[in-house]
């Protein structure tokens, strides 16, 4: 039988190796590209996805 510790330890490597893959896309593919725009295009793509990733669904899961 699985004691609740490993099971804990192991939703938290699993939550931790996923963070560390959001990173490393967001360092590696998402950065650069903004790196390139204007400061007020920068702005403005960074507000855009602000508006689309701050939905009624982020805030449930965010929430909880």
């Amino acid at each position: 039988m699985i004691r609740i510790e490993t099971i804990i330890l192991m939703i938290a490597i699993v939550s931790t190796g996923g963070m560390a893959g959001i990173f490393f896309t967001w360092s590696n593919a998402v950065k650069p590209g903004i790196g390139k725009l204007t400061d007020l295009e920068y702005l403005k793509a960074l507000q855009s996805m602000n508006r689309v990733i701050l939905n009624t669904t982020f805030r449930i899961i965010f929430i909880t």
